[in-house]
């Protein structure tokens, strides 16, 4: 008797970790997402910055 709720108890034990490691993968997942998405964002305003810079280096931009 004691074996078995012992063993209900492990298989129930092991569906909840289970489900905390799948919860845990998908929690990561959605971050490396929003990182990557931050990383592009950024990617495009530094091209946008070194466009302005080039523009503002070239000989037709007069700074008065």
């Amino acid at each position: 008797m004691m074996n078995s709720r012992l063993a209900e108890e492990n298989s129930d034990m092991s569906s909840k970790l289970e489900s905390a490691q799948m919860s845990l993968s998908s929690i990561l997942e959605g971050e490396k997402v929003k990182e990557f998405k931050e990383a592009n964002r950024l990617r495009k305003v530094n091209e946008n910055l070194m466009e302005e810079i080039e523009q503002l280096q070239s000989p037709n931009c007069s700074m008065h």
